[in-house]
């Protein structure tokens, strides 16, 4: 073997960064699809790490509508790396399940990290099913289109197996005896299935709640299953006591993690005038909480410009603290309804959390 998976995606970034040529890119994929079908040391990294599978392999469609070459991000790549402790973890006995419930923001790429992951896995080993459940039928259809079905499409044939079955909601591999599924939640869901990898997108929403789904649901769970629950909030419903229960690695992701969201000025003139507007004492809310994410949070001016873009735009402005927020906290108190001064709760809140927090020695 001359190379090893981590080299040939770091050398497929480079090149990437280097022109933005799609074709050329394709051809770079070609070329190590093949090596992958016949090095069976680089075929074992990359079925190890099937998120490998994806950086080498798989092309996404980004925020602006182009083909791109599906490089992780920061939070993707923060919650591949829970999940790869997780199972190793898991290996050595001490975690009982491989179980991980993720809050986060607006388009962070989860859900076309998870679909993608799964795929790679079908597309890897035998045996194996992967199995996403949504709030709504759109939602399934929307997952099974962009999600699996166009990353699928564009990979280089020699990596496809022959056989397939493909439609609306399933990808079906019958040699390897795998297949992925997306469908919609309901209190039947999970009979006659024996799942390896179960994604439950947007569970805050399921119209039954994730409680009565579960019930069906669990004994169709392999004993090392990764179950991922990922959702925005929606309110102190079955999410926050799945969030709060214990029994899930809990991953939260602030929306300033994702490198997109943050917005430059047309002038000087006007980043000066933004600034000095934040530090006005008597401004709104906010002013007040952009003082707080750039002495709390070290927001950079471009970060706090695009927060506050999207906070103007909405006509409900309290949205923004559930599709964006700052704390886990502030989405569950702000989607749901309360009594308290959410923003006093939450700023509290944080401040606990910041002074319990180890300190470096």
């Amino acid at each position: 073997m001359n190379w090893t998976a981590d080299f040939l995606i770091e050398r497929r970034r480079a090149r990437w960064e280097e022109d933005r040529d799609l074709e050329r890119d394709r051809v770079f994929r070609e070329v190590v699809a093949r090596e992958l079908v016949t090095d069976g040391e680089l075929r074992a990294q990359v079925t190890e790490r099937p998120e490998r599978f994806i950086e080498l392999l798989m092309v996404i469609v980004d925020k602006d509508k182009h083909t791109v070459p599906f490089f992780l991000n920061e939070v993707q790549r923060d919650f591949i790396g829970r999940l790869n402790r997780a199972k190793e973890d898991f290996a050595a006995g001490r975690i009982s399940r491989i179980a991980l419930a993720v809050l986060k923001g607006r388009q962070q790429g989860f859900t076309s990290l998870i679909t993608a992951y799964q795929l790679a896995s079908i597309l890897l080993s035998r045996n194996f099913e992967g199995f996403t459940v949504t709030d709504k039928a759109s939602n399934s259809e929307a997952i099974f289109d962009q999600k699996a079905k166009y990353p699928y499409t564009m990979l280089p044939e020699v990596v496809k197996p022959t056989e397939k079955y493909n439609n609306k909601r399933q990808i079906t591999f019958s040699k390897l005896n795998s297949t992925w599924s997306v469908e919609t939640a309901t209190k039947q869901l999970g009979r006659s299935r024996t799942i390896n990898f179960l994604h439950c997108s947007e569970g805050a929403f399921w119209p039954y709640g994730i409680s009565a789904t579960q019930a069906s649901l669990g004994p169709a769970l392999t004993k090392n299953c990764i179950e991922v629950q990922e959702s925005t909030a929606n309110g102190l419903n079955d999410f926050y006591t799945l969030w709060t229960g214990g029994q899930y690695i809990r991953c939260f992701y602030e929306w300033w993690r994702t490198p997109e969201y943050a917005e430059g000025f047309p002038d000087e003139r006007e980043r000066r005038e933004f600034l000095a507007g934040i530090d006005d004492p008597g401004g709104d809310w906010l002013k007040a909480r952009l003082r707080w994410l750039r002495g709390e949070k070290h927001l950079t001016p471009e970060q706090l410009h695009w927060y506050a873009k999207k906070y103007e735009g909405y006509l409900e402005k309290e949205l923004i603290k559930q599709e964006y927020p700052c704390t886990p906290e502030e989405a569950f108190i702000a989607s749901g309804t309360c009594v308290f001064d959410v923003e006093a709760v939450m700023r509290r809140l944080d401040a606990v959390r910041a002074a319990s927090a180890p300190r470096a020695v």
